[in-house]
């Protein structure tokens, strides 16, 4: 069954200099149920990449952020 959805990532930058992330998830069409699934492992694949980010060095974020 196929799925589409809008998504939406904020990041919002706190006084201390941290980050606040936001994801904003709506589905366009398809199954709730097979969407709210996938959307388990979609945001856990995000929150993981969130994590590995946080381990990387200032001088290759740098270069992602270009």
């Amino acid at each position: 069954m196929r799925v589409t959805e809008e998504v939406r990532i904020r990041a919002f930058k706190q006084p201390d200099g941290s980050y606040v992330l936001t994801l904003l998830l709506r589905r366009l069409s398809g199954s709730s149920v097979v969407w709210r699934t996938s959307n388990y492992y979609f945001v856990d694949d995000v929150r993981k990449q969130i994590l590995l980010w946080r381990t990387l060095p200032s001088h290759i974020k740098k270069r992602y952020l270009g």
